[in-house]
């Protein structure tokens, strides 16, 4: 059976080039193609949002309280919101369910972290089997950064005023997304790798 390439999309949104690295049915090992593209960058905001990671709701609590673990224990102040998440229910499940009165939370957790930790906290979410979406070079204020993102502040429009480079994770798909308000050089390097 022969080798499948790595097939790179490159989608053009307002004269820049979004680029969509496909790694579905290679035999790539993910964990160390992402640890290729951060080594790259000297640090990075992590946008943790549990909707978006698309965790289980089973492993929710458990990723979130390693992912604080390691914060706390690397001395990394962090920024964290906890909310209901509201799970659609058919009648019969809601009849029949044994945690029918159980509340469900989803969480928002950011913090902004160096290149030694990014190994780290790629290992945590493909752990648990999620998504990562952070932003690579950072250079907004911290502390009004992190607030940004918690009150949903922090979106496609302006995203870039907080850092150069979006950097997105499908785990189900296999997709890595890289994105830049300019044509980053960075980026192109990098994805010219995968195109040769």
């Amino acid at each position: 059976m022969f080798k499948r390439k790595v097939k790179v999309l490159e989608i053009p949104i307002d004269g820049h080039s979004r680029y969509i690295l496909d790694f579905s049915r290679t035999k790539v090992v993910i964990e160390d193609v992402i640890k290729d593209i951060t080594n790259n960058f000297e640090n990075a905001i992590l946008l943790f949002d549990s909707n978006i990671s698309e965790t289980y709701n089973s492993d929710i609590d458990k990723q979130i309280s390693k992912l604080t673990e390691y914060f706390t224990k690397n001395n990394i102040v962090y920024d964290i919101l906890k909310y209901d998440q509201s799970i659609n229910k058919s009648i019969t499940e809601k009849m029949f369910s044994k945690r029918k009165n159980k509340s469900v939370y989803a969480y928002k957790l950011v913090a902004v972290v160096d290149l030694k930790h990014f190994n780290d906290l790629i290992k945590l979410h493909l752990e648990y089997n999620t998504n990562i979406r952070i932003g690579l070079n950072f250079k907004g204020q911290k502390e009004k950064s992190e607030r940004d993102f918690i009150s949903n502040l922090i979106n496609d429009d302006n995203r870039f005023d907080y850092y150069d480079i979006d950097f997105f994770y499908n785990y189900d798909l296999k997709r890595i997304a890289l994105f830049s308000k300019e044509n980053n050089e960075m980026i192109n390097s990098l994805v010219n790798k995968f195109k040769e």
